[in-house]
Order: structure tokens, then C-alpha cells, then sequence
């Protein structure tokens, strides 16, 4: 309740502060709507002004003023007094006019008793008859303008509070007369509770109560609350009780028992009518989960043993000694014939060639690498056949840092070179690019040739996703590299192989642009 009565005295405080500054506010004038009041204001002081004009003037005051009456109310009643003629203007629409405050107001302000310019400075007291009101005049220049109200209205809010017949609220001023009593106001052996003053009204706001109602209340409180805390304690104690007899206990033994399982998918726990159904279920959840458990290991095993057999068939593909022994052969030859600058060449480029596959033990490297060791090996089959051949390489700048599975590329480039026929040029081209395709980035990496492209056969079989026939150890690394990017990439990853219709075979990867993982070593793919 305290807590209530300082909000109320606050927004008061609040309200009283606002209309002596919007009054002054609209005294010195400056706006549209002020420069109005002005104009109708001279009017009223002007002693040539008719009876007419007067009564006009005075209405649209009136009509100017109902802003103020619709944003504070019509208990506050708004006048003006202009001190060079002594008029007395009320602007109020709906009520008349109060001689008795209008005689009040003129002796204060002709005896000069107010603070009239101060928007700070308490509201004045006066008392009228048998009631009580408070003041505040504003003056600029020869200019008042005033609003009062009746203390009974300040005590309107407080009405609200819910006292129960044991109390009530009111106003006294500093000489402790009382100002207003609020409702349900009687005369006995109060207590005041609450005391509490105004910043800008000349009043304090006091709440009595009487000693029944105060203590009496807070008796039965606490009674109130010591029995709803017996019944809660009761409550708990009895929930706790069947808890432990028909939750926790059985519980406790399916726990123990789970402990107690022989590896057979059997437990050995006793399933009374008296227990819980619902462990019943938890038994037979828990034996599919068992088997479930037991399929997961034998898929992964066998996924485990899959794995490892690509992994030895692509160290097959780099180990290669006939290539290696093949490569150091022919360097003896050029070194034998004179061949100086190309035997350098191809030492350099064959231990750059060897060095990237003895290296490549992550399950993902960077395009840029796997394409500069293909142009490496493109170099080395060059320097060993001739002109037979060109190639291309095209990379994107945006795919620089991406990464695949190691030997993807090479893969097939090995294979369109094993198959360029001697007879006539052939071009071999790599193109690598980005593309944004369903909320989702790929690298297309386009292999080709303008060879004799894929036979029927062959193409048939890759289209429907069989393994190729091995031909003197050849078409291996076709299909341990289709067995590679299913396993990293599954349903994400494409393969497209088809012939193209000028000429020469075309193997179309799309990978996703986020398959990275990361290094045995803990380094990121």
C-alpha cells in the first residue's frame, strides 16, 4: 500500500508541475494556437472592445482551452486574469462560473500574497466555505492564468485502495487541518500507517487504520499460512511414501538387475503384476536396443574393412614401381644421349610428382595441389611421347583453397592419356569452377579429351553405377575413385561420364564446395 500512495503522489507531484509550466508556457506565446490566445486575449483587454467581441473572444478561448480539460479532466477549472482591466475570464465550458473563488482570486493576486512565476513553487491553499481547494496562478506580464481543484478530487485515486472497512485516507495541510476525508472516514482509535507529503501541493497524505483490521489481519495470515504449509509438508511426506514403494523401489531393482545382464539379450529381472508396466516396456526397448546395437557394430566393421580396402587399392595406384622405374629410364636415356635440359627437367618434375604422392596420406588436399600435380604428370607423359598431345588447365580463383579427396583428378586424366591413340593430336583439357546450386556451393571439375571417348560397353556400365571389368590391371582406379567419392561425399556427390558429339570422352565431377574434414594430424581438410 506504501509503495501505492508515494506512485500516487508522485504523478500528482508530476501533473501539478506540468500545468503551471504549460500555463506560463502558453502566457509568453510562440506558436499557432498561442499566438490565437493572444490575439483573443488583446481583444478582452482592449477597452474598446465591445460587448459582442467580448463574448466572442471569450468563446473561443473556451474552445481553444478544451485541450486542457480533455488531457487533465474537468475538475481542473482553468481562468484568466488580466490585471489591467480586471477581468475575470473563466474558460471551463461545462461549468459556470465561482464567484466566491473568482472574489479569492482577485485578493490574492491584488495582494500580491502569490508566487506567480515560478512553475516550481507549491500550489496555494484556499479555503472557501467548507471546502478546500489549492491554487496555481501564472503571470507574464499584466497577464494571469490560473487553475484550481478540490482537495476532495486529489482523494478520488485513493478511494481505489481496497481498505476493508477497517480504514481510510486523508488530506491535511501544514497547520494539520484536514482538507479531505476519503471515503469511509469515521472517528475512532485510528493508527496512521502511511504519512506521506506532496512536493507541490501544500497537503500530506495520511492513511489510518484501525488496530483490529491491521493486526487482525495479519493474524489470520499467518494462520492461513502455517496450515497450507502443514498440508504441503503432509502432502510431500504421502508422495514421497508412494514413490518409494511403487517408482523408486521397482526402479531401483531394474537398475540393479540392468547391472546383472549376461550378454544374451535377456535380463533377469522379475516383472510382477505388481510393478510398473512401464518397465516391462523399458525391458523389451532395451533388448531392441541390444540388437540394434549389435547390427550397428557388424555394418560399421564391415564399412571399417570396406574402407580399408580402398585405402590399400589407392596406395596401389600411387606406389606404381613400374611407372617410377619407367620415369628413372628414361632420364638415364636423355642423360646418355646429351639431353641435358630435359633430363633436368624431368628429374625436377618427376620428384615433384613422386613427392606429392608420398605426402598425400589426408583424406582431402587442396584443387590447386591436385591440379599441379597433374600438370606434373601431363609433363612427365610429354617429355616421354612427344607432341602426341596437349592439355589444358583452367582453375577458378574462388576454388584455390578448395578441397577434394587426393588422385580424383589424376585419376582420369591417367586414363584418357592410356588411351591417346599416337596417330593424331590430341587435346586433354581440365576446367575447375564454382557454382551456387539449390542453397548449396560445387565444384564442377570437367575432365575431357578429343580421343576415341568411352566405348558402349563401358559407358553402359558406369552410367548404371557397376564395376568395370579390370583389363590388364587397367580401369582399377576408375572404380576405387567412384567407390572413394561415395563413401566422402554419398548422395551429394556426382559423376557424369558421356562422349561427346564432336569427339573424345567427358567425365563430369560436382562435389560440394563444404566437404571438408579433418587431418589425421588434426589439421582441417
Amino acid at each position: 500500500m506504501s509503495n501505492m500512495v508515494q506512485l500516487y503522489i508522485r504523478e500528482e507531484d508530476q501533473t501539478f508541475f506540468k500545468l503551471g509550466r504549460q500555463m506560463l508556457s502558453v502566457l509568453i506565446g510562440g506558436n499557432l494556437v498561442k499566438s490565437e490566445i493572444n490575439e483573443n486575449l488583446a481583444i478582452l483587454e482592449a477597452e474598446e472592445s465591445g460587448q459582442f467581441e467580448v463574448n466572442v473572444a471569450t468563446m473561443e478561448l473556451r474552445n481553444i482551452f478544451l485541450e486542457y480539460t480533455w488531457n487533465y479532466g474537468t475538475d481542473y477549472r482553468f481562468f484568466i486574469y488580466l490585471g489591467g482591466n480586471g477581468r475575470y475570464v473563466n474558460l471551463n465550458l461545462e461549468k459556470g462560473s465561482d464567484p466566491e473563488m473568482e472574489v479569492a482570486v482577485r485578493e490574492l493576486i491584488q495582494g500580491g500574497s502569490l508566487n506567480t512565476y515560478s512553475a516550481k513553487s507549491m500550489w496555494t491553499c484556499v479555503s472557501l466555505d467548507s471546502e478546500t481547494y489549492i491554487l496555481k496562478v501564472m503571470c507574464y506580464g499584466n497577464r494571469y492564468m490560473g487553475c484550481y481543484i478540490d482537495a476532495n478530487v486529489l482523494l478520488k485515486p485513493l478511494e481505489r485502495l481496497d481498505f476493508n472497512n477497517h480504514g481510510f485516507a486523508v488530506l491535511v495541510d501544514g497547520d494539520e487541518n484536514v482538507a479531505a476525508v476519503g471515503r469511509g472516514g469515521r472517528c475512532w482509535n485510528e493508527r496512521c500507517i502511511i504519512d506521506a507529503p506532496f512536493k507541490q501541493a501544500p497537503f500530506r497524505v495520511r492513511i489510518y487504520m484501525d488496530n483490529v483490521g491491521v493486526y487482525g489481519k495479519y493474524v489470520a495470515v499467518h494462520i492461513l499460512l502455517l496450515i497450507l504449509g502443514m498440508i504441503i509438508l503432509s502432502t510431500m511426506f504421502v508422495l514421497n511414501l508412494y514413490l518409494q514403494r511403487r517408482v523408486l523401489r521397482p526402479i531401483q531393482r531394474f537398475a540393479d538387475n540392468l547391472l546383472k545382464f549376461d550378454g544374451q539379450d535377456q535380463l533377469v529381472y522379475d516383472l510382477t503384476e505388481n510393478e510398473l508396466k512401464e518397465l516391462e516396456q523399458a525391458n523389451e526397448q532395451f533388448r531392441n536396443l541390444l540388437h540394434q546395437i549389435r547390427r550397428l557394430k557388424i555394418t560399421l566393421y564391415e564399412n571399417e574393412l570396406k574402407k580399408q580396402k580402398m585405402q590399400t587399392e589407392y596406395l596401389q595406384l600411387q606406389i606404381k614401381p613400374h611407372f617410377y622405374i619407367n620415369c628413372l629410364s628414361f632420364i638415364c636415356q636423355m642423360v646418355e644421349l646429351g639431353y641435358y635440359g630435359n633430363a633436368k627437367k624431368m628429374t625436377h618434375i618427376t620428384s615433384d610428382y613422386f613427392r606429392f604422392l608420398f605426402q598425400s596420406n589426408h583424406d582431402f588436399v587442396e584443387i590447386r595441389h591436385e591440379l599441379a600435380h597433374v600438370g606434373n604428370y601431363l609433363e612427365i607423359q610429354k617429355l616421354r611421347y612427344g607432341d602426341g598431345f596437349s592439355y589444358y588447365i583452367e582453375q577458378e580463383e574462388e576454388t584455390f583453397e578448395g578441397r577434394i579427396p587426393p588422385l580424383v583428378i589424376q585419376t582420369f586424366v591417367e586414363n584418357a592419356v592410356h588411351h591417346i591413340s599416337m596417330e593424331k593430336l590430341e587435346d586433354i583439357t581440365i576446367i575447375v569452377s564454382l557454382e551456387e546450386n539449390g542453397g548449396g556451393r560445387y565444384f564442377n571439375i570437367s575432365i575431357s579429351d578429343t580421343g576415341e571417348g568411352f566405348p558402349e560397353d563401358v559407358l553402359d556400365d558406369l552410367e548404371k553405377n557397376k564395376a568395370l571389368e579390370t583389363i590388364d590391371g587397367h580401369r582399377v582406379g576408375i572404380t576405387n575413385c567412384i567407390h572413394r567419392l561415395r563413401y566422402f561425399y554419398g548422395d551429394k556427390g556426382r559423376i557424369e561420364f558421356y562422349n561427346n558429339p564432336a569427339g573424345g570422352a567427358v567425365v563430369m565431377l560436382h562435389l560440394p564446395a563444404e566437404g571438408r574434414g579433418k587431418n589425421p594430424d588434426g589439421g582441417e581438410n
